[in-house]
C-alpha cells in the first residue's frame, strides 16, 4: 500500500512507528456527491446514465460494500465496473489482466494512482479503492465507501423506479449508533489488531474487536438485522466484514479468540445476506485471500495462500430465529428464471419448493392445494397493502388488510401448529410485521398480538375499507420502500 505525494508515487508501508504501533487510516479526501444532499462535502452533479464508472477491488471489504448496493439498487444497467488486480505490490493496486484484473476500458490505466493523478496532478495521500469516475468531466468524484452506500441508496432512484430505501429517516439514529460501533471496533478494527506492531496495542484492539462481536451476538438474538426488522446499510457494512473474517481475519490479522462460526446468531445472520440474490456473486474468496496473504509481505513474508478453510454460505441456517429467507428468494430466483418471470425485484410472494410452483397473493386467497403448506403462513404483499393466511391444517385460507390482522390473527391462534411467515421482498412501498404470541397447543388463552406495524409513505395510504387486489409485479413502484422481514417464527412457510 503506497501513496502519492505531490503526485508521484511512493511505496511506503503505514509509519506505525510515529503513532507507537498503532494503525492510522487515513481519511478520504474526494467527497464530491451525485444528487442533492445535505451530506455532501464538495460539489454535487446530477444522477445521469452512464455517465459515472465504479473502480473496486473485489478483496477489499469497503469497495465490497459499493458494489453490494449497486446490486441490491439495480445499478448494473447505470454504473459500470473495473476491478484491480488482488495483488497489491510495489506499484499499489494494478489493473494487470494476467494477475485477475478486468482490466481499465474507460481510461486505460495500468496502475490505479494514475486516476488520482488524472484527477489531480499534484495530489497527495493514499490511493484507495473504491472510487466513483465521472466519465463526463474526467475525475473521481468520490474515494469514500460510506459516501458511495448514500449516494448509491437514493441518487438514481427516478432513473431506476428502485426505491429500496437502506437509509430510512426514521431509522437513521439506529444506523448511525451502530456504523460508529461496527466501523471503529470491527470494520476498522481487524485493521488495527492486524497492523499493530506492539504487543500491547494488538492486545487492546483485538480485545475491543471480539468485544464488539459480543454486542452484535447478543444484538442479533434480539432483532434479525442491526436496526430492527429492515435491512440497512449497516448491514451491508458489517457483512463485508464477517464474509472475510473466518478466512483471513482469524488467522492472517491474529483475531483468533473465536471464528465467526462460533458465534450462532453472526453465522446464520452472514449466510443469510450472503443468500440474498445477488450478493453471493459480489463474493470472491480467491481474489480476498490471494490479496491479503500475498500482498501483506510484513505479515505474511513466505506469501503463502491457505488452502482453506472450507466455508459453505449456502448451507441452511439454524436456530430459534428463522434466516432462510435469504435461501428462499434465491431459490424463487432460479424457479422465475425457469418460468419465464423477470429476475430481480419483486420477487413472487410465496415458493413452495417441493411443488416447485410460485404462488401469488390471488390463487393462494382462492385456494389451499399445496399438502407442501404443512403449517399456517402468514404471506405479506408489500406491493399492494393485503397479506393472506393460508392454512392448510384447515384447508383454507384467510385473505386481508392492516385493519383486519387481528382478526386474521385469531384465526391463526385456531390451528394446532405454529404458525410461520414468508415475506415478500419486491419494490415495496409499506410492509406489515406481525409477531404472535400463543400456546403451543389448542388452548382457549386470549390472543396477544406482540407487534403489528405498518410502515407506509402519505401518498400511498389506502382506506380501511379499500378492497384487497392482487399485486402487479411488474408496477413501478413510486414511494420509499425497504426489506422487511418478520421474525422469530419457526421456517415454516416452505418446504425444503
Amino acid at each position: 500500500m503506497g501513496l502519492l505525494v505531490n503526485g508521484e508515487w511512493v511505496d511506503q508501508w503505514y509509519d506505525t512507528k510515529k503513532h507507537g504501533g498503532e494503525f492510522v487510516r487515513e481519511s478520504a479526501q474526494l467527497r464530491d456527491w451525485v444528487g442533492s444532499s445535505e451530506e455532501s462535502q464538495g460539489d454535487s452533479y446530477p444522477a445521469q446514465a452512464d455517465r459515472y464508472h465504479l473502480y473496486v477491488s473485489l478483496a477489499c471489504p469497503w469497495a465490497h460494500r459499493a458494489l453490494i448496493m449497486r446490486k441490491l439498487k439495480g445499478l448494473e444497467p447505470l454504473i459500470g465496473t473495473s476491478h484491480v488486480s488482488p495483488l497489491m505490490l510495489g506499484n499499489g493496486w494494478t489493473y494487470h489482466q494476467d494477475e485477475g484484473a478486468s482490466g481499465d476500458p474507460i481510461n486505460h490505466a495500468e496502475f490505479h494512482h494514475q486516476l488520482y493523478t488524472m484527477t489531480n496532478p499534484t495530489y497527495t495521500g493514499r490511493v484507495t479503492v473504491p472510487v466513483l469516475w465521472d466519465k463526463q468531466r474526467s475525475a473521481i468524484i468520490n474515494n469514500e465507501s460510506a459516501d458511495l452506500l448514500r449516494i448509491f441508496n437514493r441518487a438514481f432512484d427516478e432513473l431506476t423506479g428502485n426505491n429500496l430505501d437502506f437509509y430510512p429517516e426514521d431509522l437513521r439514529s439506529v444506523i448511525d449508533e451502530v456504523n460508529d460501533d461496527v466501523y471503529d471496533h470491527i470494520n476498522n478494527g481487524v485493521y488495527k489488531s492486524g497492523f499493530a506492531t506492539e504487543q500491547q496495542v494488538y492486545e487492546k484492539h483485538v480485545t475491543a474487536l471480539f468485544d464488539a462481536l459480543e454486542r452484535i451476538e447478543k444484538r442479533l438474538a434480539e432483532h434479525r438485522y442491526l436496526a430492527g426488522e429492515w435491512l440497512t446499510e449497516a448491514d451491508i457494512r458489517l457483512f463485508t466484514t464477517l464474509i472475510r473474517f473466518d478466512a483471513v481475519y482469524f488467522g492472517h490479522f491474529k483475531c483468533n479468540f473465536k471464528r465467526i462460526e462460533d458465534y450462532p446468531n453472526l453465522s446464520n445472520y452472514v449466510r443469510e445476506l450472503y443468500q440474498w440474490p445477488g450478493v453471493a456473486e459480489t463474493v470472491n474468496m480467491d481474489h480476498i485471500k490471494r490479496h491479503y496473504y500475498y500482498s501483506h509481505d510484513t505479515i505474511n513474508p513466505t506469501r503463502i495462500v491457505p488452502a482453506g478453510p472450507l466455508l459453505d454460505f449456502m448451507r441452511r441456517t439454524t436456530g430459534s430465529v428463522c434466516r432462510d429467507r435469504g435461501y428462499v428468494a434465491a431459490k424463487c430466483c432460479t424457479l422465475c428464471t425457469k418460468k419465464g418471470h423477470p429476475l430481480g425485484w419483486p420477487f413472487p410472494i410465496l415458493l413452495c419448493i417441493s411443488k416447485q410452483t410460485c404462488y401469488s397473493l390471488a390463487s393462494i386467497a382462492s385456494r389451499v392445494d399445496c399438502q407442501a403448506l404443512c403449517a399456517p403462513s402468514l404471506v405479506v404483499c408489500q406491493a399492494s397493502r393485503a397479506f393472506a393466511l393460508v392454512c392448510s391444517h384447515q384447508s383454507r385460507s384467510y385473505v386481508g388488510n392492516d385493519s383486519t390482522s387481528s382478526d386474521v390473527a385469531s384465526n391463526m391462534m385456531r390451528c394446532s401448529v405454529s404458525p410461520s411467515f414468508s415475506v415478500c421482498v419486491s419494490s415495496v412501498n409499506w410492509s406489515v410485521f406481525t409477531t404472535i404470541s400463543r400456546p403451543p397447543k389448542p388452548s382457549t388463552a386470549p390472543l396477544s398480538i406482540t407487534r403489528a406495524e405498518i410502515r407506509i409513505s402519505s401518498s400511498n395510504k389506502m382506506s380501511s375499507t379499500s378492497p384487497i387486489s392482487s399485486p402487479d409485479p411488474l408496477a413501478k413502484n413510486t414511494s420509499a420502500s425497504r426489506i422487511s422481514s418478520a421474525e422469530y417464527m419457526p421456517c415454516g412457510s416452505v418446504c425444503a
